[in-house]
C-alpha cells in the first residue's frame, strides 16, 4: 500500500557538504513539488549549505516549500553562528530533532 505524499510528514537530515549533498536537496525539492511536508535539517559538514548563497539547490528547496533547520551545535561548535544564512534557514537542536521525530507519520531519511 503506499502513501500519498502530503499525507506525510518527511524529515530530511544532511550531514554532507559535496555533489552528493547537491542531488539530495534536488531530490527533496522533488518530494516538496509532489505536496510532501518536508523539513530538512541541516548537521556536521552539511551546515555550509546554509550559508547564503552557498548552495542554489538549497534555494530552490526553499522556494519551492521546503523548510530548513540548521544544527546550533555545529554552527557554534565550527564558530558560524554570526555567519549569514540562507534566507528561510532556521537554528534548531536535537531537542527540535526529537520532537519531530516522535510525530506520527513522520519519514526519516539521513544522508
Amino acid at each position: 500500500m503506499s502513501r500519498d505524499p502530503a499525507a506525510t510528514s518527511y524529515l530530511l537530515v544532511e550531514t554532507r557538504f559535496d555533489g552528493t549533498a547537491e542531488r539530495f536537496l534536488a531530490d527533496a525539492a522533488t518530494l516538496v513539488h509532489t505536496g510532501g511536508r518536508v523539513r530538512l535539517f541541516l548537521a556536521a559538514d552539511a551546515v555550509a549549505l546554509g550559508i547564503r548563497g552557498a548552495s542554489a539547490e538549497l534555494r530552490e528547496f526553499l522556494d519551492a516549500g521546503g523548510r530548513v533547520w540548521i544544527d546550533e551545535f555545529t554552527l557554534d561548535h565550527r564558530t558560524l553562528r554570526a555567519a549569514p544564512l540562507e534566507a528561510g534557514v532556521t537554528s534548531a537542536g536535537m531537542a527540535d530533532v526529537a520532537r519531530l521525530l516522535l510525530e506520527s507519520g513522520t519519514r526519516v531519511v539521513w544522508h
